[in-house]
């Protein structure tokens, strides 16, 4: 299929289409005699993938790792719902030090009052040690050691059993 189609069906600009092609993410096949570009079935399913994972900001080193090593997907996943994670916990601390400073104002405060409640409130760093453990990490490593041993092996009864089970508490 031509490109013109290719924008309809994604939604995506011949910009960042050309953009993707540039990048290495695709490489549709080019026609000899007038040098159009001809998009297969593939080629739109992963258009269609780079604009939900560009959506949910991965960037495009990452989509293309993933497009090409597949078997990669779950450490960019992975590592993109860390730093969402981060970000929440980040928006989450301005927000309380905001309430705080509105909640200790009145409303016939004067500046000194206002400085002083804004010096005062507490936008700290958060410490490493108090963040809880995330199990993300430890299935990550279990299933890319172990999943290179058990590759193409059938998993029969015995076979099954949790990659990593939940700490007990």
């Amino acid at each position: 299929m031509r490109i013109h189609e290719v924008v309809k069906k994604t939604g995506l600009t011949k910009k960042a289409i050309y953009y993707y092609i540039q990048a290495g993410i695709l490489a549709p096949a080019s026609e000899s005699k007038n040098g159009y570009l001809d998009f297969s079935a593939e080629d739109l399913q992963k258009l269609l993938a780079v604009r939900k994972l560009r959506q949910l900001d991965l960037s495009v080193e990452d989509i293309r790792s993933m497009l090409t090593y597949p078997h990669t997907a779950n450490y960019y996943l992975i590592r993109r719902l860390k730093a969402l994670s981060e970000q929440e916990a980040d928006l989450q601390q301005r927000r309380y030090c905001l309430e705080s400073i509105l909640d200790s104002l009145d409303m016939e405060s004067a500046l000194s009052d206002l400085l002083g409640q804004i010096n005062a409130a507490s936008l700290s760093a958060p410490n490493p040690a108090d963040k809880p453990i995330d199990m993300t990490d430890a299935r990550l490593v279990v299933t890319y050691f172990w999943g290179t041993f058990m590759r193409g092996l059938e998993m029969t009864e015995y076979r099954r059993f949790p990659l990593c089970a939940e700490p007990r508490r």
